[in-house]
């Protein structure tokens, strides 16, 4: 009736015939979606950090105990899980929904990652605040925060904090990461909607473009790193390529930021121009969290809101022909070192050739002119001399 399968890479599961199970545990995957629909005797289930955007729990009414921090899940019904005894979830998720109809619940722990000097309405997060206090001695540096209505400000240096309130029925605990703001003098940072575009930067690129601070280390390997203070590090998903900034396995949150990218290893590239030694297929190249869409020779990166952040220029090896397109004129022809451009249609590289003789017979015509000229001045000095010769006898 139990079920452990977390730290395995998973990007997919079927649990349909597994109608008996109990326990779930699948945190510290990369799945995209799941089923419980047949799980109806679940009543702990742990699905913290993974990649769901969504999550269907209408007929897991038997649940105690539910994870889900740590996703990208928008918002969630917890209506029908009256059995519900303790959640974990982002405060995204929770999206200031009330929770009092759930008359079990004794904790909800409310995960939330901002940058330093943020602030937050509570009352977004859980409408329901109102009639909770404040428990300071369950806090950790209270003083470093600034109240004011239900607003909190939040501290202006990086870590791990908790806010604990209470009602005397039920615990609210909001853990809470700040995270040094990464910077890069190369990529545009989206902080908003923690994107950056990185191209076709391999992940050392990426890692040597990107500054933190001081005592944050920068790697993709997936080895723990220890000798930084705040023990995070830097993590390329391999399903997803997302950046994730993590922190230490005593807090184990992480900070996404999506990836803008492409693989484009597979052709010859130099700068903005890209090489292809045959036709060319714009679904060929691995790409995520970008739109790629080819006009003419010209490859056009867009970010995911459709804005254009790079565009390359697409030419066949050992010419500057437009790969699938002929309608265009202009992107048939080639460059010739002395020559003028031959264009590649039959009839217009006759019209060239024709035009070519005639350059050519003009220029022989021009020498003849040239030389008659020379030689009627010459006969006339020998005339001149001649004369003159006659004259002085």
């Amino acid at each position: 009736n139990v079920l452990y399968l977390a730290f395995n890479n998973l990007t997919a599961i079927n649990l349909s015939d597994l109608t008996n199970l109990e326990y779930l545990e699948l945190n510290n995957n990369d799945i995209s979606g799941i089923d419980l629909s047949h799980n109806t005797l679940l009543t702990k289930l742990d699905l913290s950090c993974n990649n769901l955007t969504s999550i269907d729990l209408s007929n897991n009414e038997a649940l105690t105990e539910l994870a889900l921090r740590d996703n990208d899940i928008i918002s969630i019904d917890l209506s029908n899980l009256t059995n519900l005894e303790l959640v974990k979830i982002d405060h995204e998720s929770l999206n200031g929904d009330n929770i009092d109809n759930l008359t079990n619940l004794e904790r909800i722990r409310i995960y939330i990652s901002l940058f330093p000097g943020e602030s937050i309405d509570l009352t977004s997060i859980y409408s329901g605040i109102n009639s909770y206090v404040l428990e300071e001695e369950k806090c950790s540096n209270l003083d470093l925060f600034d109240f004011e209505d239900n607003i909190v400000e939040i501290p202006k240096d990086p870590g791990y904090y908790e806010l604990r309130f209470h009602n005397y029925i039920k615990i609210l605990d909001f853990r809470i990461m700040v995270y040094d703001r990464i910077e890069s003098n190369k990529y545009e940072i989206d902080y908003n909607n923690k994107y950056l575009y990185v191209g076709g930067d391999s992940n050392q690129e990426i890692i040597n473009n990107i500054v933190i601070s001081d005592d944050i280390l920068l790697d993709y390997d997936e080895e723990d790193i220890e000798e930084n203070n705040l023990g995070y590090k830097f993590k390329i998903i391999s399903n997803d390529l997302n950046v994730i900034f993590k922190a230490d396995e005593d807090v184990a949150y992480k900070m996404k930021y999506k990836l803008g990218r492409m693989d484009l290893s597979d052709y010859e590239l130099n700068g903005k121009q890209i090489t292809v030694s045959s036709d060319f297929d714009v679904d060929d190249i691995e790409h995520c969290n970008v739109e790629l869409e080819l006009n003419g020779n010209i490859l056009i990166v867009k970010d995911l809101n459709g804005n254009e952040v790079d565009r390359y220029t697409v030419n066949k090896s050992g010419s500057n022909e437009t790969p699938n397109n002929n309608d265009n004129e202009d992107n048939n022809v080639d460059d010739n070192s002395n020559n003028s451009n031959i264009i590649k249609d039959d009839n217009k590289t006759s019209r060239r050739t024709t035009l070519n003789k005639f350059e050519n017979n003009a220029k022989t015509y021009d020498d003849i002119v040239k030389y008659f000229i020379i030689g009627g001045i010459a006969i006339i000095l020998i005339i001149g001399i001649i004369i003159y010769t006659k004259r002085r006898k």
